[in-house]
């Protein structure tokens, strides 16, 4: 028995769409996307008439920003130049680690050079714990 093209296994019908697609459906959807946009783009223009024609009826001259001083914002306020800021810290901080200075004079507390701080712990080494007590086992 020879199967013809259009039926699908076991006669359930053909293996496609039947009905075609309703073409005056979807022109009209098209056409009511189309006549939709071109009202929102014609109230668009009316309004900006509207707000221009308002802004030109008000006397003297339209406040601008530029034609006031600037005030400064509360704060905190933004850095003017991060970049110089940060290359000025960092430059303070490596003066710090490189030299010499009191952190705590009465108390005889030194500032030394990283490179000079560890020369001295090679030659006097960490100081250690003392080993704890062994416990008398019972």
């Amino acid at each position: 028995m020879a199967m013809s093209r259009d039926a699908r296994p076991g006669g359930a019908g053909p293996g496609y769409e039947t009905r075609d697609v309703h073409v005056r459906r979807v022109s009209g959807v098209a056409v009511l996307l189309v006549a939709l946009t071109g009202a929102a783009m014609v109230a668009m223009v009316l309004v900006f008439n509207l707000l221009a024609a308002r802004e030109a009826a008000r006397p003297g001259r339209p406040w601008t920003l530029a034609g006031r001083p600037p005030a400064l914002p509360s704060e905190p306020r933004l850095q003017a130049h991060p970049v110089a800021d940060k290359e000025l810290f960092l430059a303070g901080e490596q003066v710090r680690l490189d030299s010499y200075g009191w952190i705590d004079q009465p108390g005889g507390v030194v500032r030394l050079p990283v490179q000079r701080a560890m020369e001295l712990t090679v030659q006097r080494g960490l100081p250690a714990r003392a080993a704890p007590a062994a416990e008398a086992a019972p």
